[in-house]
């Protein structure tokens, strides 16, 4: 691709970056003379709907936002089958590889990249847009140090449907917020998670939590607690060790309302460091409390009036005020006490007469021993006797449904009907029982394992087994299957496919073949071609593969890749130096001189060497094979006649079991 122009106007100059689904070229645009960098969307998935929708999803949502710490993007386009953003171009290191070199930063300065990316994120969730993949590795540092928020590819606007989307396309694993783990609902409190991840690892230098894959790492943001990092770097204040364990606590309830609140915290702790966990918010609320004033005898002389008549005046009308209050209390007092009366002495007795066992006068009442009674009739007894009561269900597997399990008050228990203490059951709601209803088949191992855990309550087991007809990393089959019962914390195990069961296979020899000549070889031994080096073969059509990778009679298993690496011309001929042959005379013909190889210093090889000779006559400037062959390791150096055209010149090129010397 270097050197190919997109759009007229931007010419690919170097290779910079590769991520998961694209690779970032540095690019010259032409028409306002700056260097960009290019991101093109990997030919693998331009096939891929989904993968081109993302790819655009990110250049509609970084476009949308002009900020400091937001890498811009100026462009996006397609030629032919490339589909390509034009960003700018940050001359500079990642922040991960940033924490690599110095181990861990210290605290005020990674502090103030928590502050620059905070606002950043601000910027962004105030424009309705999650980035959804906040990590090291998406953090760009410019040469003066400024943070630069790149790679809004997996981001979502937040007024469209959030949930995450499982497999690979999560964010990266190791900094994704328990919710994104398990496939649920996504929102800007997923985006303050992974900056307290990434907080966490610019003060200590590594993640929280790792394991050998993806999904054990997922497990652990889901369930273990987090070593905090003040334990790791105690040289961190406790104030900031209070921040990252707020951003990233596993409820999402628990952590910053906002990512603006998160930002205004960090700026507290580098003003004041000795800050501990509950200043941050108590200090704000603190000034606004009613505080009490003292007032001394003398500024209470200051106070009196002047003028005593104006004083009275008040007083007066404060009494007469007071008086009528008191006077209109009285009255209501006396107009409730004379109705209840009326209703105790004559509405009362009436009631009770229409209605017995409803209403009854004031009476002790004794508890009975319901557990182990169906509880509607506990109910209707102590509906006529007037006793309130209250009720909560809960699995059970030893008694039936609606059947008291316990109760409040002992029986015999003494208490008087219309009492505030109620009595309190708790009933059976039965077996809890959980019947299978779906298969997961063909979908995501991990999909499956998260609804089996978390929505189910039940113990996922993940087994691998080969299979042709299902892809890789998809479910073949659940055991229990569905329609079957289960109990809670009963395992279900997942057969996650491993893919066609691969056997061994030898690789074929390539050195000295034309890339028009492999792809037969290849698919003879169930191999495919892997990466071309140089990238752009376009431009060397008919040139010969001078080494391969793996090596010529490697076993390996089926489907795997080859890399080849193509000749590169060389414009100057190489020198040879004319020997004897064996016999110790000059070679005949004035055409033939012999090269002498020699196996060079500091290398291991074996009993035999592969020996292979490239060479362009100067009459024909084409490349051919002249030497394709094991050689004994005992006769070297060796001696190759090579023909040179009269008056002319041959450039030839020497490779030794496939490394060119």
């Amino acid at each position: 691709m270097i050197g190919k122009v997109l759009g007229s106007r931007y010419e690919l100059i170097e290779k910079i970056g590769c991520g998961g689904m694209a690779v970032v070229y540095k690019a010259k645009c032409n028409s306002l003379n700056r260097y960009v960098a290019v991101k093109i969307l990997k030919q693998d998935y331009i096939s891929d709907e989904e993968f081109v929708k993302r790819f655009k999803n990110e250049a509609l949502a970084a476009a949308s936002l002009s900020h400091t710490n937001i890498v811009s993007v100026y462009d996006v386009g397609q030629q032919d089958d490339i589909y390509y953003i034009i960003m700018e171009y940050v001359d500079g290191m990642t922040l991960k590889s940033y924490i690599k070199d110095v181990g861990k930063m210290e605290w005020k300065e990674a502090a103030g990249v928590g502050i620059r990316v905070c606002n950043a994120l601000k910027r962004a969730h105030s424009n309705n847009i999650i980035h959804r993949d906040i990590k090291p590795q998406n953090i760009l540092l410019t040469s003066d140090g400024t943070p630069k928020v790149t790679d809004f590819g997996i981001a979502k606007a937040a007024n469209f449907s959030t949930a995450t989307v499982v497999a690979n396309t999560i964010g990266s694993v190791h900094y994704s917020s328990p919710e994104q783990a398990r496939g649920g609902y996504t929102d800007e409190k997923s985006d303050i998670y992974s900056m307290g991840i990434t907080l966490y690892e610019m003060v200590t230098g590594k993640p929280p939590f790792d394991g050998d894959t993806a999904v054990t790492v997922a497990i652990k943001h889901l369930q273990d607690e987090m070593v905090p990092p003040k334990d790791i770097n105690p040289l961190i204040p406790d104030g900031l060790n209070y921040i990252i364990m707020k951003a990233t606590q596993k409820n999402k309830e628990d952590r910053y309302d906002s990512v603006s609140d998160m930002e205004e915290d960090i700026k507290k702790i580098i003003k004041f460091p000795d800050y501990t966990a509950m200043d941050f918010r108590n200090d704000e609320i603190d000034k606004f409390k009613t505080q009490k004033i003292e007032i001394g005898d003398d500024i209470l002389r200051q106070t009196k009036s002047k003028n005593g008549s104006m004083d009275n005046k008040r007083n007066n009308a404060k009494k007469r005020k007071t008086n009528s209050l008191l006077l209109t209390f009285l009255l209501y007092l006396i107009v409730i006490g004379v109705m209840g009366f009326i209703v105790y002495k004559f509405i009362y007795p009436i009631f009770t007469d229409i209605m017995p066992g409803v209403i009854q006068p004031s009476t002790e009442f004794y508890v009975g021993d319901y557990v182990g009674r169906p509880y509607d009739e506990v109910v209707a007894e102590l509906d006529k006797s007037g006793v309130g009561y209250e009720v909560e269900y809960i699995f059970n597997e030893e008694y039936e449904e609606g059947v008291v399990l316990k109760q409040s008050e002992s029986p015999d228990t003494k208490m008087k009907v219309g009492d505030i203490v109620k009595l309190k059951f708790v009933v059976s709601k039965g077996i809890n029982e959980i019947e299978i209803t779906k298969d997961f088949k063909h979908e995501n191992y991990l999909s499956a394992f998260n609804t089996i855990k978390f929505d189910w309550n039940l113990v996922p087991i993940v087994k691998e087994e080969y299979n042709e007809f299902v892809g890789v990393n998809d479910v073949i089959r659940i055991e229990p299957g569905v329609g079957t019962v289960v109990m809670p914390g009963d395992e279900i195990v997942i057969y996650k496919s491993l893919g066609p069961e691969l056997k061994d296979t030898e690789v074929p020899d390539l050195v000295g073949k034309t890339l028009e000549e492999v792809g037969e070889i290849l698919e003879t031994a169930n191999l495919k071609i892997g990466r071309i080096y140089p990238e752009d073969p376009d431009a060397k059509k008919g040139n010969v593969i001078i080494k391969q990778e793996p090596a010529a009679l490697i076993m390996v298993k089926e489907d795997t890749a080859v890399h080849v690496y193509l000749e590169e011309l060389r414009d100057e001929p190489v020198e040879t130096t004319a020997v004897p042959d064996n016999n110790g005379e000059t070679p005949d013909g004035i055409n033939t001189i012999y090269h002498n190889v020699s196996l060079p210093e500091g290398r291991e090889y074996g009993e035999t060497v592969k020996l292979s000779i490239m060479h362009r006559p100067s009459d024909t400037d084409t490349s051919t094979i002249l030497v394709n062959q094991f050689i004994k390791k005992s006769d070297f150096p060796k001696a190759v006649p090579i023909p040179v055209p009269e008056g002319g010149s041959n450039t030839i090129r020497v490779i030794l079991d496939g490394i060119e010397i």
